[in-house]
């Protein structure tokens, strides 16, 4: 547990923090990464429930990928509660999108994208 601007944070590690080619995954959705956490989620789900805030931090970086087309997700992640989540870094959870997309600032040739 660290604190920030006078609040405790407590981060949960997991083994996928450290960045992981993904090459010839075309379909949509078929790439798949289990995450295994250091502490059973039981424990992580008593944490969320006395908290204030919960924030969890996915980062996804590309380079000729592509998320979205139009409405249509290619990639989603799901939640500890088996939803599957269309929302990425900077959008509310009840929405579908990315943070470059609201900017408008998306892939183009040559441009690595990062949510």
């Amino acid at each position: 547990m660290t604190s920030m601007k006078n609040k405790g944070i407590t981060v949960i590690s997991h083994d996928s923090e450290v960045r992981t080619l993904v090459k010839g995954f075309e379909d949509y959705g078929s790439y798949r990464k289990r995450i295994t956490y250091n502490i059973p989620m039981q424990i992580i789900k008593a944490i969320i429930a006395e908290s204030n805030t919960c924030e969890q931090f996915i980062k996804y970086e590309c380079y000729d990928s592509m998320i979205f087309s139009g409405n249509t997700p290619y990639a989603w992640w799901i939640s500890s509660s088996g939803q599957k989540m269309t929302n990425w870094r900077g959008v509310e959870h009840t929405k579908t999108g990315c943070s470059c997309s609201l900017r408008n600032a998306c892939y183009t040739k040559n441009k690595k994208m990062q949510l």
